[in-house]
């Protein structure tokens, strides 16, 4: 594994990275806001920051990859970042969807609106002149048109912030606190690291190094919390495992331990062979990466992917693609909507053996602050979707994964 430079290294720019973050959230997020006429307390740098990650290695395969402090990117002109004409489109798409939602507009899809939400759009987008008819698509050109200075300044918002040149530092865990302290900085993370979820962590990172990096397992730490407390500071816990535990050892019974978990990290990994977001933080903690840069050639996948419209979609994508080249039986959960909220591809989906898990379960916690031992109940309403060559029997699938939906009664 890396030495202990490779890990100050991580430490330091993971700290520039958590200060130069919420440097330019701020800045555009107000900006965002100005620009709108929103007064409500919104985040939309922390969307788009998620939508550029997913989708910029897909656009950028053949550009060196350049490290910056606030954000991965790949080309830099004159204090500007050029992206690629589909992370462009892909961004500006992202921000009519979030100023729909700010501006209480998300029911824009529905074609069958009522007079009075017609009048609320036409309102508060300020439009003149208009067709009852054409409203939807109205309203989404001049959203677009109103994209562009906020686009633009997206592009520039991140050359307000310089990194802080740091040389020495020391990362401690006294009494359930992970804090980085340099001069004049103390970060303490503000979530407490429960001393079992902190062992398990442990484990995981010797399960993956030599004995003698574990003497730099707290720097490790502190950049893979930090790096998600950065990004999802608005959650004060973890999620857990997608599915019980029960239902990953069923899937791992039936298709021989070679089973990937394709949507997953370090605090809530099961499987031995998981796919994470960050992997320049997770690999140390056993990560094989992102799903979408390296997914499995063999075996089976669960892909239980984060909720959120472009994600969906790029992992539908994604799927449909590797099961013509490779010999993979993905099990996806899609969660059960009404038939206007399904994202596109969607539909493709159709032609392969599904069923429906529509039940309460029990889940492990991956909250920082618990007892690893700590457990909650779920409803799960998902649509699970067998995509490619097998020879399950679906009725015997379905009953079978149903059982492992053990409600604990702790």
């Amino acid at each position: 594994m890396e030495n202990k430079t490779e890990s100050e290294k991580l430490c330091i720019r993971e700290y520039n990275f958590y200060k130069g973050f919420n440097c330019c959230s701020i800045l555009f997020d107000n900006f965002f806001k100005k620009t709108l006429n929103i007064t409500d307390d919104i985040h939309p740098y922390t969307d788009l920051y998620m939508i550029f990650s997913y989708n910029k290695k897909h656009e950028y395969k053949d550009v060196e990859i350049v490290w910056d402090p606030i954000i991965h990117s790949f080309q830099i002109k004159n204090k500007k970042y050029v992206f690629h004409k589909t992370i462009k489109n892909i961004l500006i798409d992202k921000m009519v969807e979030l100023s729909q939602k700010y501006l209480n507009l998300d029911k824009l899809w529905d074609k069958k609106l009522e007079k009075e939400i017609i009048s609320s759009y036409i309102q508060k987008l300020n439009i003149k002149k208009y067709n009852v008819d054409t409203i939807f698509e109205d309203s989404i050109v001049l959203l677009k048109k109103k994209m562009i200075p906020i686009y633009n300044y997206y592009c520039v918002v991140r050359n307000e912030f310089i990194p802080t040149d740091i040389k020495k530092f020391q990362v401690k865990y006294t009494n359930n606190v992970l804090s980085f302290v340099a001069d004049k900085i103390n970060d303490k993370i503000d979530i407490e690291i429960h001393p079992t979820r902190y062992k398990r962590l442990q484990d995981l990172f010797t399960k993956h190094n030599s004995k003698s990096s574990l003497s730099y397992f707290n720097n490790y730490l502190y950049a893979l919390i930090r790096r998600n407390r950065t990004i999802y500071w608005q959650y004060k816990v973890f999620f857990g495992n997608s599915i019980p535990q029960n239902v990953f050892n069923y899937w791992r019974s039936i298709c021989s331990n070679n089973v990937y978990e394709c949507f997953a990290d370090p605090f809530n990994c099961y499987l031995d062979k998981y796919y994470s977001a960050f992997h320049d933080v997770d690999k140390a903690f056993g990560s094989l990466g992102s799903f979408f840069d390296n997914p499995p050639k063999t075996g089976c996948a669960i892909a239980h992917p984060p909720t959120e419209k472009h994600f969906l979609e790029a992992t539908i994508k994604k799927i449909l693609s590797e099961v013509k080249k490779n010999k993979v039986v993905y099990i996806l959960g899609m969660p059960i909507w009404p038939t206007y909220m399904r994202v596109k591809g969607q539909n493709l989906l159709d032609k392969y053996d599904k069923f429906k898990i529509n039940r309460e379960m029990t889940l492990h916690t991956a909250n920082l602050d618990t007892d690893i031992n700590e457990t909650k109940t779920y409803y799960y309403k998902y649509e699970l979707y067998i995509i490619g060559s097998h020879k399950f029997d679906i009725k015997t699938l379905e009953a079978n994964v149903n059982k492992q939906f053990i409600i604990n009664k702790k």
